[in-house]
């Protein structure tokens, strides 16, 4: 029993004891008559722990006893209850109790202690609200207690059986006399288990037995090569297959299921991604994961390889019976026998087809579909018709949604549900027993990471792995010392006030925007909690702050903002999908470059001029990237696509000049008054700072970065202080392989 709480609980002699999870009685026409004002006042009553909740009003009892609860912990407790489990953020719940009010955190964590205090603990010692790092609250599942409506063991049998005459399209073994009336008697069982199931689906009274997380294992533990973590995980004979990276070369990364060292071997094509393993033979398909290109096949060491049919696309999966290859192309789906001869699956798709994943059976192929900005959503097309499907339509999730794979027999999808500072593993019931009850899903794994990454279950699906990435973004000087620069926050990032006394930055995994002193304090948050920024720059006069910034999802677009006030943004319309700009010293031009639509080419670098709103692209730059303007405005610098070379325009002759090449150029960043370039260059055995001189067109090492500096992501952050000391951007943490244990009833 729970402890005796602080709130106070009075006797109601109307209501009787708590029965089990949730008792519905909205539908209550069969019992006073449609229309009826009895009708309308009966409400739901949601049961948890040892405790019942009628939502409107809001009371909470303790069998016969109200307990007296302020509004806003009522108000909370409601939230938690209606979400039946899942987590709920910090901001849903403040903009949902405190509306129209600016509150902070701390408003809300004093809130739940107290909220906790009152309800006591479960009889397993759990508080009734659990906290999820990073995320926010919610209930305790055990305090929800969900009961099956009929036989728990009878389902999973039912299901079974069939979802393997649904996905597999077998039927049972012709046969004659009592073998016929046995099969005749077995589907006339089925046929009334299904209309029970669609009856007690209806009524709301079905619940499958939940599929949920058993324990959790790190597999590999950092080091090595950096993986590529939208690449998908390869599962064969006890063996992982992953893609990593190193400088500019792709290598296949293997590890055992159980755990052990890391091996890697060079990718033949030098770049793209490990994208399946053929199911029988010992061949991998490398393809790259966006761009088109040739597609290849090699052996398990990513060596000897050859093209497969002469195909260009992106994304290529071997069919279950490794016969066919499924593939994108631009905007297309398409798919391919062992000879290379191509049909398009469909013609026009509404973005790019990534991560393609083939139903167990071969009939199905399921695609998440890159929309503008970060949205993605999942679809489904029936190989046979070219019938396309959308899955979660109409629902919150439906653009929030990506990375899939099938559980071999056919009853789970395991996915990827996706928010802007985090992601969570959830799982999509399939099959006969799936569609009777509306394809459920769970959520199986939030945390402890940041960012679950490439899902996949394994043959035995008792097991599921994931990337599990989980970073924190640091700055420092780079002088002797190596002193921390704003040295609690995680930059992802940044730049200084032309007076040199503000700082404006992100945070990641976040994205917010904020604005400081040098020092850190005068902090103050500049963006709302459904808003991701990245990149801000001051204007001329340190008045305003221009930016990236998407909002939910949506294509990245430059906003204006003034600084000082803070007062509402102001939207450039120079167009969306925005990858990088550079905002010019005298503030009236932008140089930007915009994701590609087909993703299949570079886009190449823009320039706006804000007067005339009038953009024109710059000549030859449509492999370059991250322009950046120098500070008299004459010069922009740019990175090549493949981040090999770097290169300088010059606006007046109208012409490029290659300043450097080196196994990896990153982070250009002008000094705050000179002609003088500083830019990052890796190679195999150092990460340095270089810089490099207009006037006297010579390239020299400023210094070489410690070891622990080279590792982790390249810095996308270099910045001059006011006093010419330059800031450095680092990484820790990274992304490691997971084995999930996982019961999937």
């Amino acid at each position: 029993m729970g402890h005796k709480n602080s709130g106070t609980c009075q006797t109601n002699p109307t209501i009787g004891a708590p029965g089990s999870e949730v008792l519905k009685l909205g539908n209550d026409s069969e019992y006073f008559g449609a229309g009826s004002a009895k009708s309308r006042e009966i409400n739901e009553i949601v049961f948890f722990g040892e405790y019942s909740f009628e939502k409107s009003p809001m009371v909470v009892m303790r069998g016969l006893d109200i307990c007296d609860l302020p509004r806003k912990q009522l108000e909370i407790l409601s939230i938690l209850l209606e979400a039946a489990g899942e987590v709920v953020s910090r901001d849903e719940i403040i903009d949902s109790v405190w509306p129209d009010v600016i509150v902070e955190e701390h408003n809300l964590t004093q809130t739940v202690f107290l909220l906790r205090r009152a309800l006591g603990r479960l009889p397993d010692g759990q508080d009734y609200i659990e906290t999820v790092p990073k995320r926010g609250y919610r209930i305790a599942l055990s305090a929800l207690k969900p009961q099956a409506a009929f036989a728990p063991d009878l389902l999973p049998r039912i299901s079974d059986a069939a979802s393997y005459h649904d996905l597999y399209d077998t039927e049972l073994p012709q046969s004659h006399g009592f073998g016929k009336w046995v099969r005749n008697l077995a589907w006339s069982g089925a046929g009334i288990i299904i209309l029970a199931a669609a009856l007690a689906r209806h009524s709301g009274h079905l619940h499958l037995p939940r599929p949920y997380l058993v324990a959790s294992r790190q597999v590999t533990r950092g080091g090595g090569p950096h993986r590529e973590t939208d690449a998908p995980i390869l599962v064969r004979d006890q063996t992982l297959f992953l893609t990593g990276q190193r400088l500019n070369q792709a290598l296949v990364l293997k590890v055992p299921t159980v755990g052990g060292s890391l091996t890697s071997s060079a990718l033949a094509t030098g770049t793209g991604w490990v994208s399946s393993v053929h199911p029988t033979k010992d061949e991998l398909l490398l393809s790259h994961s966006r761009v088109d290109g040739l597609i290849v096949t090699s052996n398990l060491a990513g060596e000897a390889s050859q093209p497969f049919g002469y195909l260009h696309g992106h994304s290529a999966v071997w069919s279950p019976d490794g016969k066919r290859v499924a593939y994108g192309r631009e905007r297309q789906l398409l798919v391919a026998d062992a000879a290379g001869v191509t049909r398009a699956l469909v013609e026009h798709l509404a973005g790019v087809a990534l991560w393609l994943a083939w139903s167990p059976n071969g009939k199905y192929l399921r695609y998440t579909m890159q929309e503008n900005g970060d949205k993605r959503s999942l679809h489904q097309v029936d190989v046979a018709t070219g019938k396309v499907t959308t899955l979660f339509t109409g629902t919150q999730e439906e653009h929030h949604v990506c990375c899939g794979s099938w559980s071999p027999d056919g009853r789970y999808y395991v996915y990827l549900s996706e928010a802007p500072a985090s992601s969570s593993i959830w799982v999509r019931r399939e099959g006969w027993v799936g569609s009777i009850l509306g394809n459920p899903t769970w959520n199986l794994a939030d945390g402890p990471v940041d960012f679950w990454r490439s899902p996949v279950i394994a043959p035995d699906s008792h097991h599921l792995y994931s990337i599990g990435v989980q970073m924190r973004n640091h700055v420092v000087g780079l002088d002797a010392a190596f002193d921390s620069f704003l040295e609690d926050m995680s930059i992802d990032s940044m730049s200084i006030s032309h007076d040199g006394k503000w700082v404006a930055y992100t945070t990641y995994p976040e994205g917010f925007l904020w604005k400081s002193r040098l020092d850190g304090t005068d902090r103050v948050r500049l963006s709302g909690p459904l808003v991701r920024v990245r990149s801000p720059q001051w204007s001329a006069d340190d008045r305003s702050l221009i930016y990236l910034r998407a909002h939910d999802g949506d294509a990245w677009i430059i906003a204006r903002m003034e600084a000082v006030l803070g007062s509402p943004e102001r939207f450039i319309d120079e167009g969306t999908d925005i990858a990088a700009f550079s905002y010019s010293p005298a503030g009236n031009k932008i140089a930007f470059d915009r994701v590609n639509e087909s993703l299949s080419a570079p886009a190449g670098i823009s320039i706006l001029s804000l007067g005339s709103r009038k953009v024109e692209p710059v000549p030859q730059s449509a492999d370059l990237s991250n322009a950046k303007w120098s500070p008299d405005g004459r010069y922009l610098a740019a990175v090549a696509i493949n981040r090999r070379e770097l290169r300088i325009f010059d606006t007046q002759t109208q012409s490029w000049k290659t300043v450097d090449t080196a196994d990896e150029v990153r982070a250009p960043a002008w000094d705050r008054k000179l002609d003088i370039l500083y830019f990052v260059v890796d190679d195999e055995k150092k990460r340095l700072i270089r810089r490099y001189s207009v006037d006297t067109r010579a390239v020299a090492d400023v210094m070489v970065l410690p070891d622990r500096y080279r590792h982790g992501h390249a810095s996308k952050i270099l910045e001059q202080s006011p006093e010419g000391r330059l800031l450095f951007g680092y990484s820790e943490g990274g992304s490691d392989v997971y084995d999930l244990t996982v019961e999937l009833p």
